[in-house]
């Protein structure tokens, strides 16, 4: 008997972790609930007005969101975990970059989920061409490094 409620208390643990780890890296899992698009991909220029970081509502991480001035357009940029972007490009106040990504509206303005931004010569590619992030899933932990 204690064998065996043992064993159901692993293999809920198990199960209870595979589930969230995939929820969270699974190869088709999109950002913002599957609001990136690729027809409407399109590339802004602009001036970073501020940097602002997100928690999640259904997870620990924090995310980074840019405030884009380009233009008469203003713009919520949204990169990434934090934990991924942060090791490969920084971001501050003032800073010209060029974002590449999927125009979606988003609590009534202007929002780009960002595929690839370009800043300087540098250049920080988040999401292949259907949108999956580099960071989820198996393919995004090989192409990520």
């Amino acid at each position: 008997m204690r064998t065996a409620v043992l064993i159901s208390a692993v293999s809920l643990c198990l199960f209870i972790s595979v589930n969230d780890s995939y929820s969270q890296y699974g190869r088709h899992h999109r950002a913002p609930q599957g609001a990136y698009n690729p027809a409407t991909v399109e590339t802004v220029s602009g001036v970073v007005r501020d940097v602002l970081y997100t928690k999640s509502q259904r997870r620990s991480a924090r995310g980074i969101h840019l405030d884009l001035a380009s233009g008469a357009e203003n713009y919520e940029i949204h990169l990434g975990p934090a934990s991924f972007v942060e090791g490969k490009m920084q971001f501050a106040k003032g800073d010209s970059i060029t974002v590449e990504g999927s125009k979606v509206s988003m609590k009534g303005g202007n929002a780009i989920i960002a595929k690839k931004v370009t800043k300087g010569a540098a250049v920080l590619v988040l999401r292949n061409d259907d949108g999956t992030p580099l960071w989820a899933g198996y393919y995004g932990r090989k192409r990520a490094r």
